[in-house]
C-alpha cells in the first residue's frame, strides 16, 4: 500500500546516537482511513526520524508502452547491473515527530520533578 507517494512497507523509525543513524525494528500495528500505526523498540532516546522509500507510481498502460517500444539488447554486449542503494530520507513528519516525542520527555520530566519535590 502506497500513502503520500511512499511505500508502507518500507517505513521505519530510525534512531540517532553516537553519530550515527541506525534503523530500528519497526512493525505496523494497525490502519485506519487516516493514518498508519507503527510500534519500535529502542535501548534509549536520542533523536529520532521516521523514514521511508518514495513509491513511483507508473500505470500498466504505460509500462506495456514502454515494454513494447523498449529495443533489444545486442547479445555481444556484456551489461553489469549496479543497485546503489541509497539511505532513506526522513518524511516531513519526522519533524513533527521528533518535537512531539522532545516534548513529551520534557513534560513528563517535569512532572515526575514535581511529583518527587512534593512528596
Amino acid at each position: 500500500m502506497v500513502y503520500n507517494q511512499i511505500d508502507a512497507a518500507s517505513i521505519k523509525l530510525n534512531r540517532y546516537s553516537e553519530d550515527v543513524w541506525t534503523a530500528l525494528p519497526t512493525t505496523r500495528t494497525d490502519e485506519d482511513t487516516a493514518y498508519l500505526y507503527f510500534e519500535s523498540q529502542t535501548p534509549g532516546f536520542s533523536p529520532f526520524a521516521i523514514t521511508g522509500q518514495e513509491k513511483i507510481l507508473i500505470s500498466p498502460a504505460v509500462a506495456e508502452t514502454e515494454a513494447i517500444t523498449e529495443a533489444p539488447m545486442p547479445t555481444d554486449a556484456v551489461t553489469t547491473p549496479t543497485e546503489v542503494e541509497t539511505p532513506p530520507e526522513p518524511t516531513p513528519g519526522g519533524k513533527y515527530l521528533l518535537f512531539g516525542v522532545v516534548a513529551l520527555v520534557t513534560i513528563a520530566g517535569a512532572y515526575l520533578y514535581m511529583r518527587k519535590r512534593q512528596g
